[in-house]
This record gives structure tokens, C-alpha cells and sequence, in this order.
């Protein structure tokens, strides 16, 4: 199984600088799927049964809404929004997990809870979540690999109501995936995450 997840993001990077080289990231490891996936007869080798996705910056741009989303609440209270030092500590990280270590590095306690946080900021982001669009490359790479008889699904640590928003405007982007697991499902178990 092949998981496609941020770490096809240039992580030393802020997103602005990855938009160019992303669709060239996917279209490298399209070729090693396609190249790794076939035999020596040409026939497809079936120990690659499966791809995983990330969504938030994998399959989506949702990182820079994310930023705005969190940023308009910050500013409120006169602090600095989240760097990319910052934000590359707490993606993929559950809700509370995050906003609890910005609060933090942001010094806003007692003026604005993780809880307060975490509230605002999914209203801002599912306003505009409609809005969000897809990473470079990412349909090509989507009818590409719907063309091989493998499995495509997501695992993402957005809740389910926020992936669905998300994915919304973006439906021949996900009919494929058989399925898609979401971090507030009730059978995933999230490690415990230094904070």
C-alpha cells in the first residue's frame, strides 16, 4: 500500500513557494506507482493493492483558508498570525491539539480558549470552504490512478462535516475513493500528541 500524504508537500517551504513543483511531485510518484506496479511481463504486480490520501494540502489547497480562517481570530486580540514555523507543527494535528499550542506560542490565555478557538475557526473555515481549490496536478494524478485496478481512499484528520464541505465543489476529484475515514469517526484512535 502506497500512502500519498503531506510529505509530498515541500515541508522547509511555505505553500506559496510548493504550488510550482507539486504537480511535478505527483507526476514522480505517479511514474514510480506505474513503474513499481508492473513486472517484468508488463503485467500489473498486485502487492500494490491500494493508495491512501491525505486531503489538506495533498489533494486540496485548503492550508492558505486554514491560515485565514485561524488569522482573523488571532488579530482580534492583536497577535501575530501563524508563521510557517508554526504551521508546520500543527498540521494534521486534532483540533484541540492545535489550538491549544497556538494559544500558547501566542500567549492569549486567559483572553481566548483552545475550545473559543477552535469554534471560530471552523465557522470562518466552513465559510469558506467553497471556495478552496484543488493542489496542482491532483485531478491528473486522480484519473490516472482510476485507470489502474487499485483502491483509492482518504484518511484525513478533518472531521467528517468538514471534509464533506471541503470536498464538496470537488466531486470528480473523490468519486473513486471507497473509502474515506475522517478524524472524528468513532473508530479512529488518535495517539497522544506532544504538545
Amino acid at each position: 500500500m502506497i500512502q500519498v500524504s503531506d510529505a509530498l508537500s515541500f515541508s522547509n517551504q511555505e505553500p506559496s513557494k510548493q504550488i510550482i513543483g507539486t504537480f511535478e511531485l505527483f507526476t514522480l510518484r505517479l511514474e514510480l506507482l506505474q513503474k513499481h506496479s508492473l513486472s517484468a511481463t508488463g503485467a500489473m504486480d498486485s502487492s500494490i493493492q491500494a493508495v491512501i490520501f491525505d486531503v489538506d494540502g495533498t489533494l486540496l489547497d485548503t492550508e492558505t483558508l486554514s491560515s485565514e480562517a485561524s488569522d482573523v481570530e488571532l488579530a482580534k486580540f492583536g497577535a501575530a498570525p501563524i508563521d510557517w514555523d508554526l504551521k508546520r507543527r500543527i498540521i494534521g494535528l486534532p483540533g484541540p491539539v492545535w489550538t491549544d499550542m497556538v494559544i500558547k506560542e501566542r500567549n492569549l490565555r486567559p483572553l481566548l480558549t483552545a475550545e473559543d478557538l477552535l469554534v471560530k475557526w471552523e465557522a470562518n473555515l466552513d465559510q469558506m470552504c467553497p471556495f478552496v481549490r484543488e493542489v496542482c496536478g491532483a485531478s491528473v494524478m486522480m484519473n490516472q490512478l482510476k485507470s489502474l485496478p487499485i483502491k483509492l481512499a482518504v484518511a484525513t484528520s478533518s472531521r467528517k462535516n468538514n471534509f464533506l464541505h471541503k470536498a464538496f465543489n470537488h466531486h470528480e476529484l473523490f468519486c473513486g475513493m471507497e473509502v474515506v475515514v475522517c478524524g472524528d469517526d468513532v473508530e479512529v484512535n488518535y495517539c497522544i500528541y506532544p504538545v
